[in-house]
């Protein structure tokens, strides 16, 4: 406001002065200076303008730059969430394959017990049955033994009688 009535003031005393100018008449030293200090309120008043100006510019631009950094943010947060779901996505894979790994490895070491224990078996029966033809070769050679030893004795008799 009281902007408004210096400007005012100063365009009305300077139209004023400005008259006594095209009468030809002498400016005092004090119309001088008041001419003067209404071209620099004026110059003052268009910088105030062009700075205005600026810093509306500037305004305008760095809205411009925070359009482009949401678009660059909401890429970003788009790609972290594709990269995410494709993360989450091999997780469940590994996941699958980690359980029907573990499955047929369990399977495949029951198959090694059963094929195991089936061996065991057999080993044990094979021996058992070793032991069995030992035991009968043990004998027969026992008696053959004691039917030589018969024969020898009867030998021995005969030959001294």
């Amino acid at each position: 406001m009281a902007e408004e009535l210096l400007s005012t003031i100063l365009t009305e005393v300077s139209k004023v002065i400005l008259e006594k100018v095209r009468k030809g008449k002498k400016l005092t030293t004090e119309e001088i200076l008041l001419l003067y200090l209404d071209l620099m309120y004026r110059e003052i008043g268009d910088l105030r303008r062009e700075v205005h100006e600026e810093f509306s510019e500037v305004g305008k631009r760095f809205d411009e730059i925070n359009r482009r950094f949401d678009g660059v943010n909401s890429r970003i947060t788009e790609l972290d969430n594709r990269l995410t779901a494709r993360i989450d996505e091999t997780n469940k894979r590994i996941y699958s394959i980690h359980l029907e790994l573990s499955k047929k490895i369990d399977e495949t070491n029951k198959r090694i017990d059963s094929i195991h224990l089936g061996l065991s078996r057999k080993v044990d029966e094979t021996n058992k049955r070793i032991d069995n033809i030992h035991l009968e070769l043990s004998k027969k050679i026992s008696e053959t033994n004691k039917r030589i030893d018969k024969l020898y004795e009867l030998l021995v008799e005969k030959l001294k009688s």
